[in-house]
Parts: structure tokens; sequence; C-alpha cells
């Protein structure tokens, strides 16, 4: 706060002592349309028959976008199969964690 102002801070008394804000209008036995929330949709039996999506083939090819380090616009496109995608993101999570775990610097 800059000096000399004569903004009054707000301290946990100060609130206290404030009176309780009131709604403009009064509570309702219904509530308002406007504030309801939607409808749940019924339990469906169709719903619960259908089959979950099928899961991705791992020969199909992938492309990804990747920043090229060192470079504000540059970028460079990499095709693998979402194997070798796994694959990689597992070795670089394998990699990662034995970083943290043994790049600790000793305690005492």
């Amino acid at each position: 706060m800059p000096r000399g102002s004569t903004r009054r801070r707000w301290t946990p008394e100060r609130r206290q002592s404030l009176p309780p804000i009131q709604s403009p209008n009064p509570p309702s036995a219904e509530p308002s349309p406007r504030f309801c929330p939607p409808p749940r949709a019924a339990a469906h039996p169709a719903a619960a028959a259908t089959p979950p999506p099928p899961a991705p083939d791992p020969a199909k090819k992938v492309c990804r976008t990747e920043k090229v380090t060192g470079s504000r616009v540059a970028a460079s496109r990499r095709c693998q199969t979402q194997a070798e995608w796994d694959a990689e993101a597992d070795e670089n999570r394998k990699v990662y964690q034995w970083q943290r775990e043994y790049s600790r610097t000793p305690t005492g």
C-alpha cells in the first residue's frame, strides 16, 4: 500500500463486523428455472450395451510435429508407428525417473 494512503485493510475483525449480505429476492419454495441444473439422463439399457471403442492399431503410422531446439519458428515432422511412439515415451519416462532418483545431492 502506498505511503499516506487512507485505505483500510480487510482484517478478520473488520470482516466479522460487517452485516451479512442479504439477497434482494427472498428465497421461494420453488427454485427459479434459470438456476435449476439440467435433468439427468435416465439410465438407458441400450447405453450400457454399447461396446467400448477399439484400441488404436499399434502398426498404424502416426505423424507428430516437434519444435526444433534453438529456433522459435522451425519445426520438424516425425512419423513412427504407435508402438514406436509408446516405446519412446516409456524410455523417456525411465530416464526421467532415473535422473530424479540418482541425481540428488547428499544431505548432511
